[in-house]
């Protein structure tokens, strides 16, 4: 369903020789959006930092707009039979690539017609179960990196971000019982429940940044009692 640019992987492998970069990005094409993208832009390229592997870790992306040197993929691996297995990946790319480059141009139209619209709207509470893996695995994939405490902010970010849209992705359901027990199994989740992100919504930058007031006043709700975000969902 995308349209790949004839010219898009020969430009990125020149790009990668020519730098010597362990990733190299290119722009695409959200038709549905009429929007152009760039994930890795000019200040997150070049030879990495713990501030630009953070700035990529949380601009994210998709892996078909990236060429990666084989070398980065040894030890690791793709999430089977599942959605956003894009997420932990990249962000073990990120925290160990040494050098990350880009190629300024669109070569690469994107359709979304994906899967995970589908989850979403045909059982949202399978996406949220794809939520809480991918969640589970960006920390399982980054936690016991040497570069982890330099990248910490940023993967509690994402890791926050998916708890966001677990607990929002179910707000206008009708089924009570059910919803509660979603909320109150999100909040017991060790990553959560441990302190790694719980309390951590307002000295996250990213988070601040990125989500909204209301966003972070939803998860302390949950945090709290999961019943807090049902009278909040009523009102």
């Amino acid at each position: 369903d995308d349209v790949v640019d004839v010219t898009m992987f020969e430009k990125l492998y020149n790009r990668a020789v020519m730098t010597g970069a362990d990733v190299v990005d290119c722009g695409y094409y959200m038709k549905e959006k009429d929007m152009a993208i760039v994930h890795t832009s000019d200040d997150l390229t070049g030879e990495q930092t713990a501030e630009k592997r953070k700035g990529l870790i949380v601009s994210g992306g998709y892996i078909w707009s990236k060429l990666f040197k084989r070398n980065m993929l040894a030890g690791v691996s793709f999430r089977e039979k599942c959605i956003l297995e894009d997420s932990d990946f990249l962000a073990y790319i990120f925290a160990t690539a040494h050098r990350v480059e880009n190629v300024k141009e669109i070569l690469y139209l994107y359709r979304d017609v994906s899967d995970i619209q589908t989850h979403r709207e045909q059982d949202p509470y399978k996406y949220n179960d794809n939520l809480v893996k991918a969640m589970r695995a960006i920390y399982d994939k980054t936690s016991l990196l040497s570069v982890y405490e330099d990248i910490r902010e940023a993967v509690e970010y994402e890791i926050i971000d998916m708890y966001d849209r677990a607990i929002l992705n179910i707000v206008n359901d009708l089924k009570r019982e059910k919803k509660l027990n979603t909320y109150a199994a999100l909040r017991d989740l060790a990553i959560i429940k441990s302190g790694l992100v719980k309390g951590r919504y307002s000295s996250n930058r990213y988070v601040q940044a990125k989500l909204t007031p209301l966003d972070i006043e939803v998860m302390e709700k949950n945090d709290s009692d999961p019943k807090l975000v049902m009278e909040m969902v009523k009102s």
